[in-house]
């Protein structure tokens, strides 16, 4: 039973893609293994052979056109690591554009921080859960709406995707809670009572200040370096127009 354990995690490595994704729940991956129709139809959107778009795995010796050109394995595999995680560059400038190109890659830096924490083994089981059917237990993508065997609605992940999305209308607040900054009294009363030292305020600063050691002042000509002078206020001008289409240029020209 050991035995067989083991030869199960050998494959399941497979399947933990060095970035962090779960190579199971991905449609190339789902065409590959168990549905043709998928596969054909890829294929025709990617414009090569069924044979080229088959992918068995990140680790796998075929993977998908995509994959086969990831920057983020070939780095791996230099480096001698198993996921990016475990890189001192972690997490690098190609890792972030990645994972900010598509939604199902919203929790990558989750999953990644799990596998460092708790191995990869661990992680497969609980990712299984998330994209697994709740009725037959199938293994969709994070874009099937309805589970591709049984037809069950599978929203587990769009309804994970939609914790990150505020409401429309939403007002969203930089500082919260007790550190709000209307509740410093309330803050000062906790660290009392927790035998902390009262916190000394950062110093304020007005923009002046902040430009003292720049060479570039806003109020220095930057051609001759003499102090500029305030002849006039323009007020601020409301053009309408589309959203999207920069203000027309006549606007500027006529308050000029």
């Amino acid at each position: 039973m050991h035995e067989k354990g083991n030869h199960a995690v050998e494959l399941d490595k497979k399947v933990a893609a060095v970035c962090g994704l779960y190579c199971e729940a991905c449609t190339l991956f789902i065409a590959t293994k168990e549905d043709p129709a998928r596969l054909k139809g890829l294929a025709a959107r990617f414009q090569v052979s069924e044979e080229e778009v088959k992918c068995y795995g990140c680790r796998s010796t075929k993977r998908g056109p995509y994959c086969e050109k990831c920057k983020m394995f070939s780095c791996a595999a230099e480096r001698g690591i198993d996921f990016c995680v475990e890189c001192k560059e972690y997490p690098c400038s190609d890792l972030k554009q990645f994972q900010s190109e598509r939604p199902h890659r919203i929790e990558l830096w989750d999953d990644l921080e799990q596998i460092k924490a708790m191995g990869y083994e661990y992680w497969l089981n609980n990712i299984r859960t998330n994209y697994a059917c709740p009725q037959c237990q199938t293994i969709n993508s994070a874009y099937d709406l309805k589970c591709r065997k049984c037809g069950e609605p599978t929203g587990a992940f769009i309804g994970r995707l939609l914790q990150h999305i505020p409401l429309p209308n939403a007002i969203l607040v930089r500082s919260y809670g007790i550190y709000s900054p209307s509740k410093r009294d309330d803050l000062s009363l906790c660290r009392e009572i927790l035998g902390q030292g009262p916190v000394k305020e950062p110093e304020f600063l007005d923009w002046q200040c902040c430009f003292k050691q720049s060479d570039d002042h806003p109020e220095r000509c930057p051609v001759c370096g003499k102090r500029l002078i305030l002849t006039e206020l323009l007020p601020p001008l409301r053009i309408r127009h589309r959203s999207g289409d920069p203000p027309p240029i006549e606007g500027y020209r006529k308050a000029a």
